[in-house]
């Protein structure tokens, strides 16, 4: 694994990455970030929800 920075990049000091799997057709992620002086917070989430693929 690698991270890459570009020349504008925010210092990040930690991130924490959760999966859950919520029932049969839900994955729920949650991303936390530690950025700019700031402690590990919330930065985003989502829901994926399995789709019938019509089949």
């Amino acid at each position: 694994h690698e991270v890459a920075l570009t020349p504008t990049a925010k210092k990040v000091n930690a991130t924490r990455r959760r999966y859950a799997l919520t029932d049969d057709d839900t994955l729920t992620f949650v991303h936390d970030l530690a950025a700019v002086g700031l402690p590990l917070q919330h930065h985003l989430s989502a829901q994926l929800r399995r789709q019938d693929s019509g089949k």
